[in-house]
């Protein structure tokens, strides 16, 4: 939680406008809700809508914000069915909710009128794209330990792999940049119980980027650029 001035020019004048911000790691969110979700599921595919988690093409998740009512939120959705499979449980039960095959939660709040680029590089920005940016090169390794009701979870890179538990921990292997170079072998400080063993990997995240025209400028690193014309429209 914080607060920051933005001083902003508005016809030579100097407006202070205060906002009071919030936000959350996304890293984390993505983690914990995944945690809470495999802590009460069988990992059986069918029953219990995880077929988004375990695709070899990875998991999408879907972020974006909106602005209204003298607020920013900005959010994130992982889906855990595929859309073909929510269309055939609704083809075989009228009564099945779409809600049930998706998480969403809140990364970011802002109190403001409007959604400058200053108050979003000033606040929530940096933290929520450098978060993006390691979802975007991750594997996420969940593990399941003997004895125990909770699921816990691991960030690795996205290019490992031979990812296995021994010797009570979690590991892995990664090869050097170097086209004659080597496997190294890295193992995750974490000690494990030992019968520990791995029920998912998520291999990588892809992310699907949604808002209004606007966000989609300040995304593009252009902001304040939504009001203009295409450049190849002026070209008709």
């Amino acid at each position: 939680m914080g607060s920051i001035n933005i001083i902003k020019m508005v016809t030579n004048l100097r407006n202070l406008e205060k906002c009071t911000y919030s936000s959350r790691n996304a890293l984390l969110v993505v983690k914990t809700e995944l945690e809470r979700l495999l802590d009460y599921s069988n990992l059986d595919v069918e029953s219990n809508n995880l077929s988004s988690l375990v695709n070899v093409n990875g998991c999408t998740l879907v972020v974006g914000s909106d602005q209204g009512q003298g607020a920013w939120r900005s959010w994130i959705k992982i889906p855990t069915m595929s859309g073909a499979e929510i269309r055939k449980k609704i083809d075989k039960d009228a009564s099945y909710k779409p809600k049930n095959s998706y998480i969403i939660a809140q990364v970011a709040h802002i109190v403001c009128p409007k959604d400058h680029h200053e108050i979003l590089s000033a606040t929530v920005s940096n933290d929520l794209s450098t978060a993006y940016e390691t979802l975007q090169v991750s594997s996420l390794v969940f593990v399941k330990e003997p004895g125990e009701k909770r699921v816990k979870s691991y960030y690795i890179p996205r290019s490992a792999y031979n990812v296995c538990i021994e010797l009570e921990k979690l590991t892995y292997n990664l090869n050097a940049e170097a086209a004659e170079g080597f496997s190294m072998k890295f193992s995750h400080e974490d000690n494990l119980k030992e019968g520990s063993i791995i029920i998912l990997i998520i291999p990588y995240f892809n992310l699907f980027m949604t808002g209004n025209l606007s966000f989609y400028a300040i995304v593009l690193g252009m902001p304040k650029s939504s009001s203009y014309w295409c450049p190849w429209c002026l070209m008709s």
